[in-house]
């Protein structure tokens, strides 16, 4: 933990750069089951970007 100006997202996306890579591998070497289990982890680890795109995605889609 250390202090940042934009609340971490420039680390959340250098995460997800090198997150997309290794859950394509995973998925390749392993399966759906395994990669989908590595999908909801880092979910669950970078929650708020997943919540923001939810949220982006029902005022586009005016759900």
């Amino acid at each position: 933990m250390f202090p940042s100006r934009d609340n971490h997202w420039r680390f959340a996306y250098i995460m997800m750069a090198f997150g997309v890579p290794i859950l394509i591998w995973v998925f390749l070497e392993n399966g759906p089951y395994v990669a989908a289990i590595l999908l909801v982890g880092a979910m669950w680890v970078m929650r708020w970007p997943v919540i923001y795109l939810v949220r982006w995605v029902r005022r586009v889609s005016g759900l």
